[in-house]
C-alpha cells in the first residue's frame, strides 16, 4: 500500500519525477499537435500523428483526474475565453478576405461587420451544441475533456450501487448506440469515444509510475513505433473530432483505433524519462493556453509550409503561445480561475 501511494505522488505532485517524464511527454504531444495542424487534412503527416496524439492527451488527463467542480471551471473558462477571442479577432480578417468565413462555417460571408459577428456567434453556439465546427474549433478537446470528467464522476457514483459487469455492459450499449447513430449533440459520441482512454489513464497511473522507473523502459520505443506505423497503415486516417475510427470494417476499426492509441501513448511515455528538460514544466502548465492561442495563428500557415518550415513554425508558435499565456495569467487571472 505504501508503494502505491508513493507512485501516485509521482504523478500528482510537482516533484522532479513528474517534471522529467509527464511534462516532457505532454510537451512532445503538444508539439506534434501544432506541427500536424500546419498541414491540410489529407497530408500523410496528419495521418500518422492523429493516430495517437489525441488518445495520448486523454490518457494523461485520466492520470491527472481530480474530483470537484473547480476542475471543470478551469476548462470551461479558458474555452469560453479562447472562443470569444477568436470571434473578436476574426471579424476584420473575414471582412478583409485574409481568412475564409466559408471554409470554417460552410456559409457565404456576410457583407457587413455586424452580420459577420452575429453569424459567427450563432454558428459557434450551434456548432458547440450539435458537436460540429465552431470558432476556434481546436478547443473541441477541452469540451470533450469536460464530458470525460463528468462521465468519470458518474462512474464513481454508480459503481457503489451497481456491479462492474453491469456498468461495463451499460457503457458498451450507450457507446454502440451513439456511434451507430452518430449522436453528436453536446459532443456525446466524442466523449464516449475518448472515455476509454481517460479510464485507462486513471487506472494505469500506478503502473506507469513503475514503468518509468524501470531502467529498460526505452526499449519499448522502437517496438511501439513500428507497431503504430503498421496499425496506421492498416486502419488509415482517424479523427477523434469527427468520430472516425478508420477505414477497416466497422467491427474492426474501433479495436485497431484503441489499440493504436494505447501503443502510441506507450511510445511517448517510453522515451520521456530519458529527457530532463525543466523548460517543459513551464510549457506543460500552459498547454491549455497553447491549444487555444494556436487557433489564432494556424489559419495563416496551414497548407502553406514545407515540413522543415513547419518544424520551425511549431517552435516559434510554442514560444509565442507561452508568452501569451503568461500575459493572460497576469492581466486576466479569472480566465484560469486564479487570483492576483
Amino acid at each position: 500500500m505504501k508503494s502505491s501511494n508513493s507512485e501516485i505522488s509521482v504523478l500528482k505532485s510537482g516533484n522532479e519525477n513528474r517534471i522529467y517524464y509527464l511534462d516532457f511527454a505532454r510537451c512532445l504531444a503538444m508539439f506534434l499537435v501544432i506541427f500536424a495542424h500546419c498541414f491540410v487534412n489529407s497530408s500523410d503527416v496528419r495521418l500518422y500523428i492523429y493516430a495517437f496524439h489525441m488518445p495520448f492527451f486523454f490518457v494523461v488527463s485520466g492520470m491527472l483526474h481530480k474530483q470537484g467542480k473547480q476542475n471543470l471551471k478551469r476548462l470551461l473558462f479558458p474555452t469560453l475565453f479562447f472562443v470569444l477571442l477568436f470571434i473578436t479577432l476574426s471579424i476584420p480578417l473575414y471582412q478583409s478576405g485574409i481568412w475564409s468565413f466559408e471554409e470554417l462555417y460552410s456559409r457565404e460571408k456576410p457583407d457587413d461587420w455586424f452580420s459577420t459577428l452575429y453569424m459567427s456567434i450563432w454558428f459557434t453556439v450551434c456548432g458547440i451544441i450539435k458537436g460540429g465546427k465552431f470558432a476556434n474549433h481546436y478547443c473541441w478537446f477541452l469540451l470533450v475533456l469536460c464530458g470525460c470528467k463528468l462521465l468519470m464522476e458518474l462512474y464513481f457514483f454508480l459503481k457503489i450501487k451497481i456491479s462492474y459487469i453491469y456498468l461495463f455492459f451499460m457503457f458498451v450499449l450507450f457507446w454502440s448506440i451513439s456511434m451507430l447513430f452518430q449522436i453528436r449533440i453536446l459532443w456525446i459520441a466524442n466523449v464516449l469515444m475518448a472515455f476509454p482512454f481517460y479510464y485507462v489513464g486513471y487506472y494505469s497511473k500506478n503502473i506507469m509510475g513503475y514503468f518509468v522507473k524501470w531502467k529498460y523502459h526505452y526499449i519499448f520505443f522502437p517496438m511501439s513505433l513500428v507497431m503504430t506505423i503498421l496499425l496506421t497503415i492498416i486502419n488509415g486516417r482517424v479523427s477523434m473530432m469527427g468520430c472516425d475510427f478508420g477505414i477497416t470494417p466497422n467491427y474492426l476499426s474501433p479495436i485497431l483505433f484503441y489499440l493504436n492509441g494505447i501503443i502510441g501513448s506507450i511510445m511517448l511515455f517510453s522515451i520521456s524519462p530519458s529527457f530532463e528538460i525543466k523548460l517543459c514544466t513551464k510549457l506543460s502548465r500552459s498547454l491549455i493556453s497553447i491549444l487555444g492561442f494556436q487557433g489564432l495563428f494556424i489559419p495563416f500557415i496551414i497548407g502553406k509550409v514545407s515540413i522543415i518550415e513547419a518544424l520551425g513554425m511549431t517552435f516559434v508558435l510554442l514560444v509565442i503561445c507561452y508568452y501569451l499565456h503568461s500575459f493572460t495569467v497576469k492581466m486576466l487571472p479569472i480566465v484560469y480561475q486564479q487570483s492576483n
